[in-house]
């Protein structure tokens, strides 16, 4: 492949993993998605991905039992890992957790929103150690 080909395949990557939000101008060298790419790694993932739907149909049983208070930060325009299926589900099954739905975002928050991610990092770490005492 040539290197041309290669940096618009992982332009359109990061694209697509930021949408509906732009990918920083120097994502997809600072995350270094070139990696992703060599044949072993790239094997390691595809299997990962593969049975990625089993794994979390066998761990959905035991999320009732996390006991540890839980932020779950989603963006609600999301098409990589889908809000419903996905955090408001998993949110529902915990007990002590809080769901936090940006709206407008896509399935980067931590970049997008930072601020509003460590915020409720913040907002459920307070409320843990109120608790505690």
């Amino acid at each position: 492949m040539s290197s041309g080909k290669f940096i618009l395949i992982t332009l359109a990557v990061a694209a697509a993993v930021f949408a509906p939000q732009e990918a920083p101008a120097d994502y997809a060298e600072r995350a270094a998605i070139a990696l992703v790419l060599r044949p072993e790694t790239f094997l390691a993932n595809a299997r990962d991905v593969a049975g990625l739907n089993a794994f979390v149909t066998r761990q959905a049983s035991r999320y009732a039992s996390i006991k540890a208070p839980t932020v779950i930060i989603t963006g609600d325009r999301d098409t990589i890992v889908s809000p419903d299926i996905h955090a408001r589900a998993f949110a529902a099954k915990l007990p002590n957790s809080k769901l936090v739905v940006l709206e407008g975002v896509g399935h980067m928050p931590h970049h997008v929103a930072p601020d509003r991610v460590v915020a409720a990092i913040d907002e459920v770490t307070a409320e843990a150690t109120l608790a505690a005492r």
